[in-house]
């Protein structure tokens, strides 16, 4: 089903949005995937997109009858800019989606706490970051409950979109939730035409790592994170630096 609507307006007053990296661990490789954008992309046919929806307006995902499995009890599901007040349940999101796959919370297992604050806290900033300069987009059930969300960057100049947060809400996982975000974001970036999408997350994702390949995206390239801690040099009885 060929996907064609104007999901961001030119009234929109962000130039860039957000990016993504999505896990990590005590000796975290991430991974870097590319996927060239081709002009006629296509979404999955397990979802309707409504058309014509500017970005103040939600966009309607609804279940539809695929070749693939499908939950039973996927709801219907909206997909709208995230709010300030929908931060709170965002960062719990990330909290519990990145519990064990975080480059932060690795740091925080090797070396210690940074700065007097947990993982999670230095994990939040990077959503303060998205919303204040990016773009994220949320993913609300027919209760309006926030069950996922997404952030992405673009830039115009070197025509390239980036994901660096994509999260789903543990009860709500397996149904097709983040593979709707991602496809959206991918949407978006061929309706800004852009030429290629980015995505980096740690080689233990392999959930991830399906979806993405499944989706188009190819590993160009994997990182190996270092971290060090700073100590603050001694002085001397004579207040000489050892």
């Amino acid at each position: 089903m060929d996907i064609q609507t104007e999901i961001f307006n030119h009234d929109h007053p962000r130039e860039g949005w957000t990016g993504l990296v999505l896990a990590t661990n005590a000796r975290p490789t991430r991974t870097i995937l590319a996927s060239r954008i081709t002009p006629q992309g296509k979404m999955s046919n397990h979802a309707e997109l409504k058309p014509s929806h500017p970005l103040s307006e939600p966009i309607f995902l609804h279940p539809a009858t695929t070749s693939q499995p499908t939950m039973p009890d996927l709801p219907s599901i909206i997909l709208r800019p995230c709010r300030v007040d929908d931060l709170d349940t965002v960062k719990a999101i990330t909290a519990e989606a990145f519990n064990g796959v975080s480059i932060d919370q690795a740091i925080q297992q090797r070396i210690g706490s940074v700065g007097g604050r947990d993982w999670d806290w230095h994990k939040m900033r990077h959503l303060d970051h998205d919303f204040a300069d990016g773009m994220i987009m949320v993913a609300e059930n027919d209760a309006k409950t926030i069950v996922g969300y997404i952030t992405m960057r673009i830039d115009r100049e070197a025509k390239t979109g980036s994901i660096p947060n994509l999260a789903v809400s543990a009860t709500f996982r397996g149904r097709g939730i983040g593979r709707l975000l991602l496809e959206h974001a991918l949407e978006t970036f061929r309706t800004e035409d852009l030429e290629l999408a980015r995505i980096e997350t740690l080689s233990q994702n392999s959930l991830g790592l399906r979806l993405y390949t499944e989706l188009g995206f190819e590993v160009v390239a994997s990182q190996i994170h270092f971290a060090m801690q700073l100590q603050k040099p001694s002085k001397n009885e004579d207040g000489s630096e050892t």
